[in-house]
């Protein structure tokens, strides 16, 4: 399940992003399968992901690609913040896009199969390759941060909220919003018109 819910909250924009804006279609929702993926994230990277299900990867606009922040809930449990990957990951040149999804919590068990409902509220950068293992690692730390950062902020607190998070599923709204002029300002914030959410 796919919708796109117009500008609710502002993405982060890397400055010199064209007619291909990796943010124009955020907020987006969207909700599929967790399924197995190529178990590269705990083992290699320390950093377990959750991957979705081929079609419902196969229903995200293809500009969708980069690594976002938003809000997550498995099933009917809380919700959480997460971060995530959307692309063929350059650095490891997989053929295959995916959907990666980590979140910034630990879990007891795994939950393959289970309904994963995700809300991407912004972007954090493109996908690049990296000159080795540990350039990738640091940059994953760093969009963590980012991730952490961004989601504690107010607009992005009340989103992230049982009822915001089950209020917006599916529900088209539009609200102009000036976003950060730059992903690498890390203390840059995206501002709404009074910094409230659409009744």
């Amino acid at each position: 399940i796919i919708f796109s819910l117009g500008l609710l909250v502002c993405p982060r924009i890397m400055a010199g992003v064209g007619a291909e804006d990796p943010s124009q279609h955020l907020p987006l929702w969207i909700e599929g399968t967790v399924v197995h993926g190529f178990k590269r994230g705990s083992k290699q990277l320390g950093f377990p992901t959750a991957n979705l299900d081929d079609s419902t990867v196969s229903q995200v606009p293809a500009n969708i690609s980069g690594v976002y922040y938003g809000w997550s809930r498995v099933n009917d449990g809380p919700v959480l913040p997460m971060s995530m990957s959307a692309g063929n990951n350059p650095h490891y040149g997989n053929c295959k896009r995916t959907l990666e999804v980590h979140i910034l919590h630990v879990f007891e068990e795994d939950f393959y199969d289970q309904k994963l409902s995700i809300f991407v509220v912004g972007f954090i950068r493109s996908m690049t390759p990296f000159s080795s293992l540990d350039e990738l690692i640091a940059a994953i730390h760093r969009d963590i941060e980012v991730s952490r950062v961004e989601l504690g902020k107010p607009l992005a607190v009340q989103l992230g909220t049982l009822a915001s998070f089950e209020a917006y599923r599916g529900r088209a709204v539009a609200v102009s919003c000036t976003p950060s002029p730059s992903v690498a300002d890390p203390s840059a914030a995206a501002t709404c018109p009074n910094g409230k959410l659409p009744q």
